[in-house]
C-alpha cells in the first residue's frame, strides 16, 4: 500500500513509481477523497446514487490513466505476471499502438536501428567525402607535375658530378667527397627493378677469387685504404687521450672465449682500471655509471673500439642485459662523497646489489661485489683478520657507507645459499693511483695533492 496525501491505493506490484506518482497529480488536480482496493482495467460503475456514481467514473478515469502509464513502462507483463491491458498510449513519444504492425517500442532492435539512422547516414557520407571525393579533389587540384620532378633519379648515384647536376635541379653539395657514391652496378638495391630477373633474397654472387680481391683493392681509393687500415687499427688498441696518453692493444678472442661482462661503477677509479684490464684480455664490456663519482674521460679511450658499451645509468633501478660476468662497483667510496648524500650511499649498497643480485640470478652470470675494510668499523684487533666481525658505529657519520656494505655481503651470500647464485666478495683497502679524483678525502690523496701544491702536509691521527 501506498500513501499519498492521506490517499492510500491497494494495487498490484505492476503498478510502477511513476504510476503512483502520476496518480497523486490527478487526485490533488480532481480532489477526491476515495478508496480503490485493486486496479480493475474495466470496473463495473455502482448505480447507487447520482454522486456515487460520479465518484466512481472519476476512479474509473484515473485507474485507466494509471493502466496506461504502467503498460508503457512495462511493455506488456507485470513484474509478477500482471496481463496487459492493451490500452493505448497517450504520451507524446509513443503515439502509435502496440499492436499496429512495424511499430518498434524505445528498447526493441528495430526501434534501435530507426533512430541510429540519421547517425550511420552521416557516417556513410563522411566516409564517402574522406575516401573517394577528397583524394579525386586533390589530385584534381594538385600540380602533380611539379611533385614529381623535385624528386631525384637514379643519375644522382652517378660518380660524375656534372651528371649529377643535370639529373636534379639541385645540385649535389658533396662534389668534393673523396669517396665514391653509390650507383646500381655495386648496389643491388639501387637497380631499377625492370633489370632483376630473380628476387634479390634468391641472388646468388659469384665466388671470389684473389684476382677479384686484388681488383676490389685496386679499385679503392686512397681514402677508402687508409680508412679500412684505421678501422682495423682502432679495432685492436685504445685511443690516447689526455687522461691516458697512451695505447693498451687488445686481444682478439674467438667467440666462445669472448665474454660479455658488465661492470657497474666502471668510470670511477677502480672501475676504470678494471675495465682496461677486461679489454686488453679481449672480452666484451659494458660500463654502467651515473657519473656522481666517475668521469667519462676514464674510459674516454675505449669509446671507439667494438668491444666497449658506455651506459648512463643509475643502479638502484633494474637493468635488463644479457651478460656473463658482473662486477658490481658501484659506489661512492670516499667519506666526502658518500657522506654527501648518506640515503644516497644506503640506497646504492642495498637496491643497487639487490638489483644486480637479481639480474645475475635471470642469467645465471657470476657476480663480483667490492666491499670495504669499513665494514669492521673501528676495529680493535690490527691487522684484521676475515673472522673479526669488526666494531661498528650504526649511527655515527660513516654508517651510511659502513652498513650498506655490509648488508650488500649479507645480501649475496643470501643469494647464494638460497638460488645457488655464484658470487666473490673482495674487500678492498685504501687505494690510489692514476685517475684518482683529486678531491677524494682519503689520506693518501690528501698527501699527494698537498705536496704537489707545495703545503704542509697533514697527519691524521
Amino acid at each position: 500500500r501506498r500513501y499519498c496525501n492521506n490517499y492510500y491505493y491497494y494495487y498490484y506490484c505492476v503498478v510502477c513509481p511513476v504510476a503512483c506518482q502520476a496518480n497523486l497529480n490527478i487526485n490533488r488536480e480532481g480532489g477526491s477523497r476515495t478508496r480503490t482496493r485493486e486496479l480493475d482495467p474495466n470496473p463495473e460503475p455502482h448505480n447507487n446514487n447520482a454522486a456515487t456514481n460520479r465518484d466512481s467514473n472519476r476512479r474509473h478515469k484515473t485507474i485507466k490513466k494509471m493502466v496506461q502509464i504502467t503498460n508503457r513502462h512495462t511493455h506488456g507483463t507485470g513484474r509478477h505476471g500482471t496481463p496487459s491491458t492493451g490500452l493505448p498510449s497517450t504520451s507524446r513519444a509513443n503515439t502509435r499502438s502496440p499492436d499496429r504492425k512495424g511499430d518498434a517500442g524505445p528498447s526493441s532492435l528495430k526501434g534501435y536501428f530507426q533512430k541510429g539512422k540519421s547517425h550511420f547516414l552521416v557516417l556513410i557520407v563522411g566516409m564517402l567525402l574522406g575516401y573517394i571525393l577528397l583524394p579525386l579533389f586533390v589530385v584534381e587540384v594538385a600540380d602533380m607535375d611539379g611533385v614529381l620532378k623535385s624528386i631525384p633519379d637514379a643519375r644522382m648515384y652517378s660518380n660524375n658530378a656534372a651528371t649529377r647536376s643535370k639529373g636534379s635541379s639541385v645540385a649535389s653539395a658533396e662534389d668534393n667527397n673523396p669517396y665514391r657514391v653509390a650507383d646500381s652496378e655495386s648496389y643491388q638495391y639501387l637497380r631499377p627493378k625492370e633489370q632483376e630477373t630473380q628476387p634479390r633474397a634468391l641472388e646468388r654472387e659469384p665466388e671470389a677469387t684473389a684476382e677479384d680481391a686484388a681488383k676490389d683493392v685496386a679499385a679503392l681509393t686512397e681514402s677508402e685504404k687508409r680508412l679500412i687500415v684505421d678501422h682495423g687499427v682502432l679495432a685492436r688498441q685504445s685511443m690516447p687521450t689526455r687522461t691516458t696518453p697512451y695505447v693498451m692493444k687488445t686481444t682478439i678472442l674467438p667467440d666462445h672465449l669472448r665474454k660479455k661482462i658488465l661492470i657497474t661503477g666502471g668510470a670511477g677509479f677502480v672501475g676504470s682500471h678494471l675495465t682496461d684490464k677486461l679489454m686488453m684480455e679481449g672480452h666484451e664490456v659494458i660500463v654502467v655509471d651515473n657519473f656522481f663519482t666517475g668521469q667519462k674521460k676514464n674510459v674516454a679511450h675505449w669509446l671507439h673500439h667494438p668491444n666497449f658499451n658506455l651506459v648512463v645509468h643509475d643502479v638502484t633501478e633494474p637493468i635488463q642485459l644479457e651478460v656473463d660476468q658482473i662486477y658490481h662497483l658501484a659506489c661512492p667510496a670516499s667519506p666526502p662523497h658518500y657522506q654527501y648524500n648518506p640515503v644516497k650511499t644506503i640506497k646504492t649498497s642495498t637496491m643497487g646489489t639487490l638489483n644486480m643480485l637479481g639480474l645475475a640470478k635471470r642469467v645465471r652470470a657470476r657476480m663480483l661485489l667490492t666491499s670495504t675494510s669499513e665494514i669492521y668499523g673501528d676495529p680493535t684487533v690490527h691487522p684484521q683478520p676475515e673472522s673479526y666481525w669488526g666494531n661498528v658505529n650504526t649511527i655515527g657519520p660513516r654508517s651510511c657507507y659502513d652498513e650498506g656494505k655490509r648488508v650488500a655481503e649479507t645480501m649475496m651470500y643470501s643469494y647464494k645459499n638460497q638460488n645457488g647464485v655464484e658470487i666473490r666478495v673482495a674487500r678492498i683497502f685504501n687505494t690510489f693511483g692514476p685517475r684518482m679524483h683529486p678531491n677524494d678525502g682519503r689520506v693518501v690523496s690528501n698527501f699527494i695533492i698537498q705536496a704537489l701544491q707545495n703545503k704542509s702536509i697533514t697527519i691524521y691521527g
